[in-house]
């Protein structure tokens, strides 16, 4: 699977499904509020 994932610049970690699910959190209310500030819509 290591090698399936490197090409993608995915590096896979050992987590719980609670910290998996905080990360996955953390990147949406990041990414959330960036597309907020900015104003950006799909076309």
């Amino acid at each position: 699977m290591q090698k399936k994932l490197a090409p993608l610049g995915a590096i896979p970690v050992k987590s719980s499904p609670t910290q998996f699910r905080q990360f996955v959190n953390g990147k949406l209310n990041k990414w959330e509020s960036i597309v907020k500030d900015l104003d950006l819509h799909l076309d």
